[in-house]
């Protein structure tokens, strides 16, 4: 599946591994914080051919639209993020890792994505000529500005839930539950809310309290609603 809106789709968190034929990718967002600066996204060759990656990154301007524009750089510099090696050859059953280092300071949260993408041909060159793509897998990398805190609030009105973050960076909810009063429970998608945003949920019940555990860099917190 290419993780693409990553704010409109349900959040895959209960998956730890993605893919599809012979290319299996170890996550798909990456979080920089003020704590990690650098992160890895590790591409696994799980068939028995060989593998010739081809790594892209670009800066996705706004995550929430369906057709969101991109930026791209030549200078990772300009883009604000390194991401190498650009390719990858991979024989059976190996694993290559993906760098990934935040050049920029933003004063906002900053979003990519890197796509992993098989080819054929060799890329012993850097021409495209004779190289035939084939279907790709991306992940998300987000760079938080240094001291940002989510701060979130929800509103209740019956089975709806509307979760506003006031704070300077996204909040992503993971763990969520709501149970009813004869103790029923029923597991909730994790979700992520961007900073200034609002996201509104269905909940399963009408009544019962819902709980989630928010996480951003290395900090927790758990939220009844």
């Amino acid at each position: 599946m290419n993780v693409r809106a990553f704010l409109l789709l349900p959040m895959l968190l209960a998956q730890p591994m993605f893919a599809q034929a012979s290319l299996r990718l170890s996550d798909f967002f990456i979080d920089l914080h003020s704590d990690q600066r650098a992160g890895a996204l590790f591409a696994k060759n799980e068939g028995a051919d060989t593998l010739y990656l081809k790594v892209e990154v670009v800066e996705v301007l706004d995550p929430t639209a369906d057709d969101s524009k991109t930026r791209s750089a030549s200078d990772p510099r300009d883009l604000g993020l390194l991401v190498s090696p650009q390719r990858l050859v991979l024989k059976p059953g190996e694993e290559g890792r993906i760098r990934t280092l935040a050049l920029a300071e933003p004063d906002t949260d900053r979003f990519y994505k890197v796509s992993v993408v098989p080819v054929t041909g060799t890329l012993a060159t850097e021409s495209p000529v004779g190289i035939k793509v084939m279907i790709g897998y991306s992940a998300w990398v987000f760079i938080r500005p240094r001291g940002a805190l989510p701060k979130l609030a929800g509103q209740r009105q019956g089975r709806s839930l509307r979760l506003t973050n006031s704070g300077g960076t996204l909040a992503q909810l993971v763990m969520g539950e709501q149970c009813d009063s004869d103790n029923r429970c029923e597991k909730l998608q994790p979700l992520r809310v961007l900073a200034g945003q609002q996201k509104k949920i269905e909940l399963p019940y009408d009544e019962g309290t819902t709980t989630f555990r928010m996480i951003w860099g290395n900090e927790s917190r758990d939220l009844v609603f």
